[in-house]
């Protein structure tokens, strides 16, 4: 009986294996395999991103503004626009403040207000570097 079963379950396996053999070349013909395809659909995504998308450049050093939340976490920075020629952060107070790349002179554009302060962790930029989205935090709620 028990020969039985196995010659069944693998007569499964096989024909199940057959089948899935069988169409896998009509779908693989039509996608790059490997590295290739990794590469392929990253350059097919890249174009629908704005320039400006992304890290940095290295001539922009980014102060920190607090320490992050625990104690293995990395620090918060100040956030780079897309053009990389401002950066916003916040003070000790909770203002929120823009200065010019390689100035450390702070224009605060918006003040905290008790019991709310601002923060720039996670903030965002818009692709044309005009405007930023950030939180603002109630440490007493």
């Amino acid at each position: 009986m028990n020969r039985v079963r196995l010659i069944t379950s693998v007569f499964l396996i096989v024909s199940v294996s057959l089948v899935t053999l069988s169409a896998a070349p009509a779908v693989a013909q039509n996608r790059p395999r490997g590295s290739r395809a990794v590469v392929a659909r990253v350059m097919s995504i890249r174009p629908h991103f704005p320039d400006g998308f992304g890290s940095p450049p290295l001539t922009v050093h980014p102060a920190v503004v607090r320490p992050g939340l625990f104690a293995y976490s990395p620090p918060i920075r100040e956030v780079a626009s897309p053009a990389a020629d401002q950066l916003a952060g916040t003070n000790a107070v909770g203002d929120l403040y823009i200065r010019a790349a390689g100035s450390q002179e702070k224009r605060i554009i918006a003040r905290a207000q008790a019991p709310w302060r601002w923060d720039v962790e996670g903030a965002a930029w818009s692709p044309d570097g005009r405007r930023i989205a950030v939180k603002r935090i109630d440490d007493h709620a």
